[in-house]
């Protein structure tokens, strides 16, 4: 459904005309058809947002389309669409299916030359992100069955090829979808993109990945929630997916709680991310109590970690005692006692081992939490908690590294690889999984050598696996140091990260590196 997009301007006037510049104050969105599929009619009040510095454009047609709530200090625009005397409705599809088949035209069906089909081919094996010319992007559509019977993986090529200004080609490009071969259910997650705003492919895609399991669907749950941003009304059918697996499985219904809950500080989407989580809620009561109490624990450790923002070195051995006193407290104790992991709800926390909680040194003193596990036979449950931090670029990082194991795992290469947790639970908060039996370079390299100056020693590293290890097990740690140290090498590179120095390099003493 198509959307109008509204920029405000503000003019200096004091200036001359040669001199003045215009300068974007406030945007906003708003649908051209309602929710029932009827055109805007009449007066509309929208309240605007105002315009960041993080916005590439000045005109912002992948915003909301919810007006702002501030209306205290936000510019409200008052616009008025045409009247008419029925209600004017969004064509129904069968009479799209008439409009396609009234203007499909003869040279659809019929055969192309080898060079024709060679050159369609190098047109959809280019990278996702080159451009299209435009005598291009008219050669794909008029070979558009050919992709269909031969190369549906292209889809979103022809797409991106599709004069969407145009109905006769809207219509036809519609109706196509509707005998499309289904794609594979990653492939179907770029037709949820901003790009593709029309309902029939997003419903597409829709279809596509509910063949999705729910171990590769929990893989793509950042994306999938992410996405929901760009649909125009709440009752879509992502929406509605979403809650359908979170309700089958308590195990995707906590991710989508914990990723929805993280944003409702933003105002553009709190009120689209609260009505899901109150429609999750509503259908799962049981979980609800466990979410509650893990909401409580968080905001409890949100209080200690600002109670402690302050604490210098001179003064952290009476920060460490005032941490261990709050937790000592019994509201704090019961809060932290039987509780179900955010970060994994595979693990049940016992209790908190107090005397092993401490903050670390860093500029937001994080928590480190030592819990005692529910299973007996597993070992305790390492947490650390930040406040102050924005952990959404460390959680897409670490997903993505994540897919880069599973891709090399399914392919026979397992590199030893350590994507551990991280889960951003709300404005600038989050949890972060502590890697068991593991050392940052840096303090590997002070322990062997007593001084910094051990980052220059060749053995120092070899050294310290050594101490760690038995001699007839130091050929297994070799090689778990060679292919884990190749993995993140090659994950880095490509992801483009480049602030990893020896404070945030680790090794575990079984000889993985994690970066």
């Amino acid at each position: 459904m198509a959307r109008l997009c509204l920029v405000l301007y503000g003019i200096d006037t004091s200036k001359k005309k040669k001199q003045r510049e215009s300068i974007a104050l406030a945007w906003v969105n708003t649908p051209l058809f309602d929710f029932r599929g009827h055109l805007r009619q009449g007066i509309v009040n929208l309240t605007t947002w105002p315009v960041t510095e993080t916005l590439p454009e000045k005109l912002n047609p992948i915003g909301t389309v919810v007006s702002n709530i501030n209306t205290t200090t936000s510019p409200t625009v008052l616009i008025e669409f045409q009247r008419y005397s029925n209600t004017v409705v969004y064509p129904p599809y069968d009479m799209i299916v008439q409009l396609a088949a009234e203007n499909t035209k003869q040279e659809s069906f019929i055969y192309f030359s080898e060079d024709e089909v060679e050159k369609l081919k190098k047109i959809i094996q280019k990278e996702p992100l080159s451009p299209i010319f435009e005598n291009d992007k008219e050669f794909v559509w008029k070979l558009r069955i050919e992709c269909r019977e031969n190369y549906p993986y292209a889809l979103g090529k022809l797409l991106s090829c599709v004069k969407w200004h145009c109905k006769e080609d809207v219509a036809q490009m519609q109706v196509l979808l509707q005998i499309w071969t289904p794609l594979e259910p990653e492939m179907a997650l770029e037709l949820l993109d901003y790009n593709y705003a029309d309902q029939r492919v997003r419903e597409f895609a829709v279809r596509c990945i509910e063949k999705m399991c729910d171990s590769d669907l929990e893989q793509y749950m950042l994306q999938l929630v992410q996405v929901l941003k760009y649909e125009n009304y709440l009752d879509c059918d992502l929406a509605k997916f979403l809650l359908k697996r979170a309700l089958k499985n308590q195990n995707i219904g906590h991710i989508l709680f914990w990723l929805l809950k993280a944003e409702m500080h933003n105002p553009e989407v709190s009120i689209r991310f609260g009505l899901m989580l109150e429609a999750y809620l509503r259908g799962a009561p049981e979980h609800m109590k466990k979410l509650q109490k893990q909401v409580e624990a968080l905001s409890k450790l949100k209080m200690i970690s600002t109670l402690l923002r302050n604490v210098d070195g001179k003064n952290k051995e009476k920060g460490l005692n005032a941490m261990r006193q709050s937790l000592q407290q019994k509201t704090y104790m019961d809060a932290f006692s039987k509780l179900t992991s955010p970060l994994d709800p595979s693990f049940r926390l016992r209790q908190l081992k107090i005397d092993k909680c401490k903050f670390m040194d860093s500029k937001m003193k994080p928590l480190w939490l030592n819990f005692d596990n529910f299973d007996e036979l597993g070992g305790p449950v390492k947490i650390i908690f930040k406040s102050g931090d924005d952990l959404r670029q460390d959680m897409l990082t670490l997903q993505l590294i994540r897919v880069m194991d599973r891709l090399w795992k399914q392919n026979g290469l397992d590199l030893e690889m350590i994507p551990y947790g991280c889960l951003c639970t709300g404005n600038n908060v989050g949890l972060i999984q502590v890697v068991d039996n593991s050392e940052t370079l840096a303090k590997i390299q002070k322990k062997q050598s007593g001084a910094i100056s051990g980052a220059f020693g060749k053995t120092c590293l070899w050294d310290w696996l050594s101490q760690c290890n038995e001699k007839e097990q130091m050929e297994e740690v070799t090689r778990k140091f060679t292919l884990s140290c190749a993995g993140y090498c090659v994950a880095t590179y490509v992801l483009g990260i480049g602030d990893r120095h020896s404070d945030n390099i680790m090794v575990t003493k079984t000889g993985q590196v994690c970066a």
